[in-house]
């Protein structure tokens, strides 16, 4: 029974009833629909998929949702309905950071452009640039570091869970808008749990709400309130945490210490209570909101279509949209903009602000001027539209773009201007359209980044029309500069550099000017230092300027010295020390340093380190009597060039001691031999004294005076002998034979002479004899034929008479006298 069954059911799939059959083909049919409708949907996903490398208003958005800059002025922010997170650089070329158009979920650890998210919502960047993205219906937060994608909060699966855990491991519920402090903390508004969640490293904690939807809890601890469906967090340099309540109408603030309070909002949700109390203003689902440097609070106050201000003084504005659900205004006062259901807002800088007009599909600015463009994005005003295009850098001074207007085939007359909105709004050129197109020149534009837009005023048949923002960079124009090159001895002063300048545009004659200048002072060393160049002048900014290779150096040369010497004493006194100063002086300024060596003609005395006062000192006291003449010579450094001083004559003396008079003397004995000198000292620096030697025996030697005082010039000096008297010579003839025979018979004949009777003989004896007899007495009393006093032979005495000076150095001077004694 089964095998027949079996067979059965085979013959009836051979052969299939009528209406069977027909099923099956409507549902091949419902098959082949489906699987075109398929390939349909992925032909649709690849034409829109998200355009990059382009002008940032010709790239179309869909929903364009939270913004965030990073510290170079790259704005971010996430293409909620393209499924991706895009950038404009500060030149205004959109790119795509993160997600391919694909919505879903793949790609962590790889490139984060080939990932896939499903409606990110927020965005922010940290202080080292790392991107964070709120990927809302994947229910994950990640981060994008170095290009590489990754998950750092959420499971994927909506629910709350985690808290005090690793993040990742964490359930969020519709995750949307996010905010870093200056910390690195992540805050992120968990939506649909009703929560503000902080992701701290790796830990994920709540900070605001308690998980019950509605409004309570003001004045109280945050993590204790109720909040219902916040979508948009922001945090101040001093951690206060501003929350868009947006379901409860209201903006409130977490502060540092945790308490919660409402700053705007009355929690109806209408428009009213602008210039008054933010307390006391109607908000209607406001979102994103951030602060700016002085804690002023943008946010989007979505279904009033308006952007609106907190300030600091608690008074609530609107500082964009009229209140007018639509798309326009562009060019002209925000505040008359209409705008579609704004989701967030971010401060580029003080006083302008970006917005996501969402519905419009377009990113906006509000500049310091408070006018409004859209810088993202295409926008769509009826059928008309005016661009702008042309490279996205120039060379200063050159260059054009391109004005193109289009309205249903209409042609548009007058002209259309040129403006810079890069600060303020200024027109800076203009031109008349002719076939709905227009050349604007670029060359008179200043170096650097300008944000421009064109405003066309309308015709008969066509309305006025501002274009969206086109970034473009002049850079700088290369030019040539030449420096002379000068030379300048050490210690003076640096000339004016000069020079010549070449390539500067006519526009700009007298308007630049080159500065040369130089590392090289008064001060630098002996070298060679290189010129450089600057620019001056009201365009110099708009030029780069590099020197020539023949451009010349400051030459620091070495400078010229001189050597003044000076003598203590140019005439000292033989062995007195005489110090030599040397002084080196610069021609410029500056001191010399280095060695001064002292000469005396061409013999070497010393050589001295110069003092750090430029002087050296040599003292001697080994001159020679003479006359000398004394140099000191430099022997120059790094920075000075060698030198010699001028001859300083040095005469050096001596006393003299010199005989006046006779130098020989005969005398006899007893009796003084007087000698005369003369001292010339010139000023002697010790006392002269005086001793005489080679003297008769007994003689005594008498000097006056006896010393000559120090300093002393010319003296008389004179020389007494004291001779030894006849006693003395007598005693020295002691022996008999020595007494002269003729006086001792004389002697005997002295008796006779007493008598009376003698001397009357002596009386009768003729003449004649008496003077024989006298006469041989005088001859025996004259020594008898030897020639001496009582005989003695006369003597000679070669007496040396020595002056000497005592000081310093002891000197001596001899003279030498002749003395005979009879």
């Amino acid at each position: 029974m089964l095998r027949r069954k079996k067979a059965e059911d085979a013959q009836k799939s051979l052969n299939p009833p009528p209406w069977k059959f027909g099923r099956r083909i409507t549902g091949f049919v419902y098959l082949v629909v489906a699987f075109c409708a398929m390939v349909a949907c992925l032909a649709m996903q690849a034409q829109t998929t998200p355009v990059s490398n382009v002008e940032a208003t010709t790239a179309p958005l869909a929903s364009p949702a939270g913004i965030a800059y990073d510290a170079s002025g790259n704005m971010y922010f996430a293409d909620l309905n393209n499924h991706v997170v895009r950038k404009v650089s500060a030149a205004g070329i959109i790119t795509t950071v993160a997600g391919t158009g694909e919505q879903g979920f793949a790609g962590d650890g790889g490139s984060a452009t080939s990932a896939w998210l499903d409606s990110p919502v927020g965005v922010a960047v940290d202080r080292v640039g790392n991107l964070y993205i709120s990927d809302s219906h994947n229910q994950r937060i990640r981060r994008v570091s170095g290009g590489t994608i990754a998950t750092i909060a959420g499971t994927g699966v909506a629910g709350f869970s985690g808290d005090g855990g690793a993040a990742v491991l964490a359930t969020l519920s519709h995750p949307t808008g996010l905010a870093v402090d200056t910390g690195g903390n992540l805050y992120v508004a968990d939506t649909d749990n009703h929560r503000i969640r902080k992701i701290s490293g790796t830990t994920i904690t709540t900070v605001a709400g308690s998980g019950e939807q509605g409004f309570a809890g003001d004045g109280g601890p945050a993590t204790a309130a109720w909040l219902d469906s916040p979508d948009g967090v922001a945090v101040d340099a001093t951690g206060n945490l501003y929350i868009a309540d947006t379901h409860n109408q209201r903006i409130r603030v977490v502060s540092a210490e945790g308490t919660i309070s409402t700053i705007a909002g009355n929690g109806s949700r209408a428009y009213a209570g602008d210039g008054g109390s933010a307390v006391a203003a109607s908000l209607a689902r406001p979102r994103g909101l951030s602060v700016d440097a002085l804690g002023n609070i943008y946010f989007a106050d979505s279904d009033n279509n308006r952007i609106r201000l907190i300030a600091t003084t608690g008074i609530i504005t609107t500082v964009a949209g009229n209140g007018s659900q639509g798309d326009g205004g562009d060019g002209g006062s925000a505040l008359d903009a209409t705008l579609d259901t704004p989701r967030a807002t971010a401060v580029r800088a003080l006083g302008i602000f970006d917005l996501s007009d969402t519905h419009n599909d377009i990113i906006r600015e509000v500049g310091l001027n408070g006018l409004i463009y859209t810088i993202a994005g295409i926008s769509l005003v009826s059928g008309e539209s005016l661009t702008l295009s042309g490279p996205a850098s120039v060379v200063y001074g050159s260059g054009s773009l391109m004005s193109t207007f289009s309205n249903y085939g209409l042609t548009a007359t007058g002209q259309v201007n040129l403006l810079d909105i890069t600060s303020g709004s200024t027109v800076v050129g203009s031109a008349t359209l002719s076939a709905n197109t227009a050349t604007l020149s670029s060359s008179t534009l200043s170096a650097g980044m300008h944000r421009l837009v064109l405003s066309y005023g309308g015709d008969g048949q066509n309305a006025a029309i501002t274009s969206g923002v086109f970034v473009l960079t002049v850079d700088v124009l290369p030019i040539t500069a030449t420096a002379n090159g000068v030379s300048v001895p050490f210690g003076q002063a640096i000339p004016t550099l000069t020079g010549t300048l070449t390539g500067v545009l006519p526009q700009d004659t007298g308007n630049v000017t080159a500065v040369f200048a130089t590392t090289a002072t008064s001060t630098s060393p002996f070298g060679s230092y290189p010129i450089t160049v600057t620019l001056a002048g009201t365009s110099a900014a708009n030029y780069k300027v590099t020197l020539t290779a023949n451009s010349g150096n400051v030459i620091i040369g070495k400078t010229a010295s001189t050597v003044t010497l000076t003598s203590s004493n140019i005439a000292p006194f033989f062995g007195s020390p005489v110090t030599f100063t040397g002084v080196v002086a610069s021609s410029t300024t500056g001191t010399p340093t280095g060695t001064l060596s002292f000469l005396d003609g061409t013999t070497f005395l010393a050589t001295v380190v110069i003092s750090s006062t430029g002087s050296a000192t040599y003292t001697s006291s080994a001159l020679a009597v003479g006359t000398h003449s004394l140099t000191a010579v430099y022997s120059g450094d790094t920075n000075f060039a060698a030198s010699t001083s001028p001859a300083v004559i040095e005469s050096v003396t001596d006393f003299t001691l010199v005989i006046n008079g006779t130098s020989t003397q005969t005398v006899n004995p007893g009796e003084v031999a007087s000698y005369n000198f003369a001292v010339q000292s010139g000023g002697t620096p010790g006392a002269i004294t005086f001793t005489a030697s080679g003297l008769p025996p007994g003689a005594a030697a008498t000097f006056t005076p006896a010393t000559i005082p120090a300093g002393s010039l010319t003296t008389a000096v004179g020389l007494s002998i004291q001779t030894a008297g006849l006693q003395a010579v007598n005693r020295r003839s002691a022996l008999p034979s020595q007494i002269p025979l003729l006086p001792l018979s004389a002697v005997f004949l002295l008796p006779l002479l007493g008598g009376r009777r003698i001397r009357a003989s002596l009386a009768r004896m003729p003449r004649t004899l008496l003077v024989v007899i006298a006469g041989m007495v005088m001859l025996g009393l004259s020594g008898c034929g030897s020639g001496g006093f009582f005989g003695n032979s006369p003597k000679t005495y070669t007496i040396t008479v020595t002056a000497s000076m005592t000081g310093a150095t002891t000197l001596q001077h001899t003279a030498t006298i002749t003395l005979t004694v009879q």
